[in-house]
């Protein structure tokens, strides 16, 4: 019988989770800067933020749905 140390597995899993998608998003956001510096492509940041804006309230509130009550403080 596995052991339970009071933590729900299904909040371990999403602590590993959201860390791991911070870690993913650091990581594009810096390759794409690299890249726009190093001239490798040529994208205004202005351009995809005044494109892509609403994606970003979209990911909050997915964030805010998902996270359990105890984290909400």
């Amino acid at each position: 019988m596995p052991r339970y140390d009071g933590v729900h597995p299904h909040h371990q899993i999403g602590s590993f989770m959201r860390g791991n998608i911070a870690a993913i998003v650091l990581v594009l956001l810096g390759t794409f800067f690299l890249l726009n510096n190093l001239g490798v492509i040529d994208i205004s940041l202005r351009a995809l933020f005044k494109t892509w804006w609403p994606l970003i309230l979209i990911a909050v509130g997915l964030t805010l749905f998902f996270t359990p009550e105890r984290h909400r403080k």
